[in-house]
């Protein structure tokens, strides 16, 4: 079994584009796609879905 990488620009990850408002969002992309789907199975560590992460202040 060999092991493979796969290569692909972050300039393609992610985008940042302007709603109707005018305010900035991130799109973010996937080469390999993405489920939206999380796995919650214990007692391992939850598996798929975004990651989100806020700044404490």
């Amino acid at each position: 079994m060999g092991h493979y990488a796969t290569v692909w620009d972050q300039k393609e990850a992610s985008e940042i584009i302007k709603d109707w408002n005018g305010v900035d969002q991130v799109l973010l992309r996937n080469p390999h796609g993405a489920s939206a789907k999380a796995i919650f199975k214990p007692p391992k560590s939850m598996r798929g879905g975004i990651q989100i992460c806020y700044p404490q202040v």
